[in-house]
């Protein structure tokens, strides 16, 4: 698993000229890539989700 500090992210996807494929935000997990949103929008939504997801571990599974 990668660190936390490794995970990085990417807009977009292009091919080897620079033509855009796929638009959204990507997430880099080590050498796996994950589309994580279409727009900035919805990666704060899902940000929002993670922290919630946060709060409920700390919550309910305190020893995690």
């Amino acid at each position: 698993m990668a660190h936390p500090k490794e995970i990085n992210f990417s807009i977009h996807e292009y091919d080897k000229d620079g033509e855009g494929m796929d638009s959204g935000v990507f997430l880099h997990f080590g050498t796996a890539r994950v589309k994580a949103a279409e727009t900035l929008k919805d990666f704060r939504e899902i940000v929002r989700h993670f922290e919630d997801m946060v709060e409920e571990i700390e919550r309910n599974y305190p020893d995690a």
